[in-house]
């Protein structure tokens, strides 16, 4: 799988960020990288281009994207008195989010990020994790 990405991505790459992938990409092959998040960490920190022509937006849009996770991780811990392990944590299947909760959790988005949640728009997809009700968020500001 790597490997075809390195294949795919060669020609945009300087040859010191190919060497380097390939490099992982062997290690990972070796198993002697210690963690899928470790392999996954070091892939993204390998990558040398700064994205898109509009890099300074894209940089601009990731930091707010921080931001607003960090708001919503406030907000849970503060207004709804819930305690949240990780931005991608399932909060319907592990309980952490109940009816009353989400009921709760609606009000707030509309009250402190002006965010209007119609019946056209509702899907408790949006909803199960912090990083899903960013994304819900900053799509309905």
């Amino acid at each position: 799988m790597f490997v075809n990405l390195i294949r795919h991505l060669h020609r945009d790459l300087p040859l010191e960020a190919l060497a380097r992938l390939v490099n992982l990409a062997g290690a990972m092959a070796l198993g002697t990288l210690r963690s899928k998040s470790l392999q996954v960490r070091q892939i993204v920190t390998a990558l040398p281009w700064e994205g898109p022509q509009d890099s300074d937006q894209h940089k601009k849009d990731q930091t707010d994207m921080v931001a607003l996770h960090d708001q919503i991780f406030t907000l849970f811990r503060e207004k709804l008195n819930l305690d949240v392990p990780s931005a991608d944590m399932d909060l319907l299947d592990t309980g952490i989010l109940d009816s009353l909760h989400f009921v709760e959790l609606v009000l707030h988005l509309e009250q402190e990020f002006g965010t209007v949640v119609s019946l056209d728009d509702f899907e408790i997809e949006h909803f199960c994790s912090i990083a899903k009700i960013a994304r819900f968020v900053a799509n309905h500001k």
